[in-house]
């Protein structure tokens, strides 16, 4: 599996300045959610949160 900071800062090398990104990434055998971001704020999380709750995803596990 690809280390989620490294995959980002090679994202971030390609993307516009202004541009917003996350990466979410889970380590083997672990419930720890663990997230990288780029130009992203504490209110875009929270959006991005909100969507995915109403978004209609299968359960996991």
């Amino acid at each position: 599996m690809k280390d989620a900071r490294l995959f980002l800062d090679a994202v971030r090398l390609k993307m516009p300045a202004d541009a917003k990104a996350v990466v979410l990434w889970l380590e083997p055998g672990s419930p720890v959610l663990h997230a990288a971001q780029a130009n992203v704020s504490i209110a875009d999380i929270g959006r991005m949160v909100d969507a995915l709750k109403h978004a209609a995803l299968p359960p996991v596990g």
